[in-house]
């Protein structure tokens, strides 16, 4: 038998910080949810354990804080953005059938350590995956630590046994509790001894096996390991080290399940642990967990306060008219033998109030031709080029929710209705077996509109995104000329071009880590940090919409060092310098633009801080541009 033990604060910890914060659509941070999710794989895959336990902390204080009101005092509060996600992470856990495990009053680091010693009663394997070295006493014969660490930037596992131990630190696993003792611990503010760190303290355990022996050993001044200001700091912190030695040992008897079996990871509810990641927007993570043939549960903040009238499916009326709304019931598949299948094929549907109406090639050609007709679809591309086939235009369709959904979150994946509805938490007005999507359409279209006009998109969606729509479809039945060299050529230019912008971003920014094509970043820069006028703000951040940067246009930053002078300063030996003065000229434009003079001047010059002091000419001066309250 196999046990993997998963320490779950420090798991998460480790992700949230290892990537970057990621949000949904509405605001919900999930960084930390996908990273542990992702380890979670890895680490399945490279243990392949039969049974798999996940320890927590709980917030009540342990019997450690009981015995030292000063442990863990020094312990930053968990940030808002990680606290948010751990209970969601919790459930996401349960719902694939994992069990947590967790014991009032006790660490999570006792679990461990209580799994550990049950595996090595029944000499069983386990497994520890953990980020905090403490974990490290608890090596043995049985039990292997995967320790996450950091290594140039990147994050790694070390496989951590009795042998990578002591080839580390030169003593064995249990000797690191007596190594604790002596040097302390910041991180969970163990006092341990004055003066000694890592080095000394190991020094000492390897000369002597125990903190009891180098005690054993402090009166004999004969002995010169121990120096004669250790010995004094040895003395008068023996309690201390005592207290440390308490407080850094690992528990194996926390009360919790130690049987053999209760670990195995159970059936769980995979439709809801599907509804979750679509929820969260963690869609690759639905097929990396075997999980893409379950339909996901219902959302309960979508759940109907009574049962739902059924709709009624009939065809298509001779002479339709009205409003209708548009989608495609997605294919069905499935195996046979060890090939995929369509088992049910993709089909058009039309719905108008509670009536859904199945559509045929000959229904859909009545519908998108219709003066008496308007159609909101999902997805127009197919039906643009349906209509175009047959010598029309599509002239009904008024509205496409797959291109606002493009144009409400341009970096998704894909874009599926039922992942929509789950993101929007779009309600049912009714039930249809056979066209499950039906329903939810009215409420997840209405919501999607109106999204797009909160954020002040109308514009850009009515006029030039939905419109471009047709165009692109026409493009694509009848195909362009392309000249191939050419766009390869502009593209270069294009490229080299934006290198010099983008270099001039981050000049501006401060920073290289700032991303202009975020508009939430953008925001930030622009208004809380340079603190330039700004326009409404949305739930996502400051509105950067075409209108409200095209205001910036007005504002005076350092309008003195043109691009023209730029060009010429970039160049070494020009005429402005012998070189480096783009990069002089770029630090003006943002000092200036924060409000303070700036000059560039001969460093060589021996009185050059008392001519700047008393105003005299000493360089190139560029004045502050102040704006008038």
């Amino acid at each position: 038998m196999r046990l993997l033990v998963i320490d779950g604060n420090s798991i998460a910890n480790r992700a949230f910080y290892g990537i970057k914060l990621l949000t949904t659509k509405d605001g919900r941070y999930t960084n930390a949810i996908f990273g542990f999710l992702n380890i979670l794989l890895s680490l399945l895959k490279e243990c392949g354990p039969d049974e798999v336990a996940v320890a927590f902390d709980l917030k009540a204080p342990t019997f450690r804080h009981k015995m030292y009101d000063g442990y863990k005092a020094t312990r930053h509060k968990m940030p808002d953005e990680l606290a948010a996600q751990m209970p969601v992470l919790k459930e996401l856990l349960a719902a694939l059938g994992y069990r947590e495990v967790t014991a009032e009053g006790w660490e999570a680091d006792d679990i461990l350590g209580t799994l550990s010693a049950a595996c090595a009663a029944r000499s069983d394997d386990c497994f520890l995956a953990t980020g905090d070295r403490d974990s490290l006493q608890l090596v043995s014969d049985t039990t292997t630590v995967l320790l996450a660490t950091t290594a140039m930037g990147r994050s790694k596992t070390a496989v951590m046994d009795v042998d990578a131990v002591k080839e580390k630190y030169g003593v064995s696993p249990r000797q690191l509790i007596d190594v604790k003792s002596l040097m302390g611990d910041t991180s969970d503010n163990i006092p341990g001894v004055k003066g000694i760190g890592e080095k000394s303290a190991i020094t000492l355990i390897q000369k002597y096996g125990s903190l009891a022996g180098v005690y054993a050993h402090l009166d004999d001044t004969a002995d010169k390991t121990i120096k004669p200001k250790q010995r004094e700091h040895l003395a008068e912190d023996r309690a201390m080290a005592e207290l440390s030695y308490t407080l850094g040992t690992i528990r194996t008897d926390a009360p919790i399940d130690t049987a053999e079996g209760a670990y195995v990871v159970g059936e769980g509810n995979k439709a809801e642990a599907v509804r979750l990641m679509q929820e969260l927007e963690l869609h690759s993570l639905i097929a990396r967990f075997g999980l893409s043939d379950i339909a996901p549960a219902a959302d309960p903040e979508r759940a109907p306060t009574e049962p739902l009238q059924e709709a009624e499916v009939t065809v298509l009326p001779a002479e339709p008219k009205g409003h209708y709304l548009v989608a495609t019931r997605p294919a069905v598949m499935g195996k046979q033998g060890t090939r995929n299948v369509e088992l049910q094929p993709a089909a058009w549907y039309a719905v108008q109030d509670k009536t859904v109406f199945p559509l045929e090639d000959s229904d859909l050609l009545r519908l998108l031709d219709n003066e008496d007709v308007t159609l909101d679809v999902f997805d127009s591309a197919p039906l643009y080029a349906r209509a175009m086939a047959a010598g029309n235009w599509g002239s009904s369709i008024v509205w496409d929710g797959k291109l606002a959904a493009y144009l409400l979150d341009a970096s998704a994946s894909h874009y599926l209705l039922t992942t929509l509805a789950t993101s929007y938490h779009a309600r049912s007005a009714f039930s249809c077996e056979e066209y499950p999507d039906a329903g939810f359409l009215a409420d997840l279209f209405a919501k999607m509109k109106a999204e797009i006009t909160e954020n002040g998109e109308d514009d850009l969606y009515n006029n030039i995104e939905f419109p471009l729509a047709q165009v692109l479809a026409d493009m694509t039945r009848t195909g362009i000329l392309v000249d191939r060299e050419g766009i390869e050529a502009f593209g270069v230019q294009l490229r080299q071009e934006l290198d010099q912008v983008l270099t001039r971003i981050e000049m501006e920014a401060g920073t290289s880590d700032f991303n202009p094509n975020s508009p939430k970043q953008l925001g930030t820069l622009l208004f809380d940090t340079m603190g330039l006028p700004h326009g409404k703000k949305t739930k996502n951040g400051w509105s950067t919409d075409a209108e409200t940067l095209e205001k910036l246009r007005d504002i005076p930053l350092v309008e003195d060092i043109t691009p023209e002078v730029m060009a010429l300063a970039d160049g070494a030996g020009s005429a402005l310098g012998t070189g480096g003065m783009s990069t002089k000229l770029r630090a003006a434009r943002m000092v200036t633009s924060s409000g303070a003079d700036m000059v560039i001047a001969n460093g060589a010059h021996p009185e050059l801080l008392y001519d700047i002091a008393e105003g005299r000419a000493a360089g190139t001066r560029f004045a502050a541009h102040r704006q008038e309250a």
